[in-house]
């Protein structure tokens, strides 16, 4: 598969608003289990091995200790975000083995996934008495108000039922469903995730879908970050030796799935050098996570 092809499969798993409307089109993908259900939809066409998993503080194969499994008393430090496109900032640049980390190949965060209640989720089993028969609806957001009123709004029941609202300033997409959840994609920053949702709320309220709506229980639900270590990757090694971490059929996809156990976030590396993360709940992750792979990847280097 060309560099071309790739590049276009990355940007799809990083920004496309299609991409979150397909994979979130009940309720956010039910549950709000929406980093797993994302790192599944990116990866699923790579099956793990689940049989195969070593415990945490094992050593692998070669020897080495296992990524994701550090030593109790080391220290993580803190992040310092940059206003540079999401750029990660790590307060210094030492892999966890002592390695020289570059900061020209630090991770860039490119999409932070976040929800919202707007308060009215415990009141979703409402009883109407009409003609002397009732009723029960979960749904207490008139979404075709909501969609006449707001702009950039776009409501087809058919393909997905919530309003999908598109907003330019904070850039960011948001998707409300008729419980009161709403899910935000496409900001650089959990700053503007919280803005947009915000927004959603005020929204809401001012078109007289639903004046009670309180914008409540914020979270993110998933950080999806790029980097280039800018050297080529010997794939097919870094799969065998560390089979117990890593899921690679280059006949279906071109890219390597490798999971850590801490912390938690899954990772997508090409041969070319490019890495995506998914699955980080918040910036110590996903900085964490490059701090274990980049040392293993510079073993691999073709």
């Amino acid at each position: 598969m060309s560099d071309n092809n790739n590049k276009n499969i990355i940007e799809t798993s990083l920004h496309s608003d299609e991409f979150l409307i397909n994979l979130l089109g009940s309720e956010g993908g039910g549950g709000g289990h929406v980093g797993d259900v994302l790192s599944t939809a990116i990866f699923s066409s790579l099956p793990l091995h689940g049989n195969n998993t070593p415990r945490k503080g094992t050593d692998d194969n070669d020897g080495c200790r296992l990524y994701g499994a550090r030593e109790d008393n080391h220290e993580t430090t803190s992040l310092e975000s940059s206003n540079n496109d999401g750029l990660i900032m790590a307060s210094d640049d030492v892999g966890y083995d002592g390695c020289i980390i570059p900061e020209t190949v630090y991770p860039v965060l490119e999409n932070v996934i976040a929800s919202v209640e707007l308060g009215i989720i415990n009141s979703t089993h409402s009883t109407t008495t009409t003609g002397g028969s009732s009723s029960s609806s979960s749904h207490l957001i008139d979404l075709k108000k909501v969609a006449f009123k707001a702009r950039n709004a776009e409501y087809n029941p058919r393909k997905v039922n919530a309003v999908v609202i598109r907003f330019r300033d904070p850039k960011a997409t948001a998707m409300l469903y008729g419980t009161g959840k709403v899910m935000v994609t496409g900001s650089n920053s959990e700053e503007t995730a919280k803005d947009a949702a915000k927004k959603v709320a005020k929204i809401v309220i001012k078109s007289g879908a639903y004046p009670q709506a309180r914008f409540r229980r914020f979270k993110i639900e998933n950080m999806v970050a790029s980097a280039d270590v800018r050297f080529p990757i010997r794939l097919e090694a870094l799969a065998y030796e560390h089979r117990s971490y890593c899921s690679y059929e280059p006949e279906l996809y071109p890219g390597l799935v490798f999971r850590l156990f801490e912390p938690k976030v899954a990772l997508l590396i090409f041969v070319s050098g490019k890495i995506v993360f998914t699955g980080a709940k918040n910036r110590d992750d996903i900085t964490n996570a490059f701090r274990n792979i980049y040392p293993l990847l510079l073993k691999y280097q073709n």
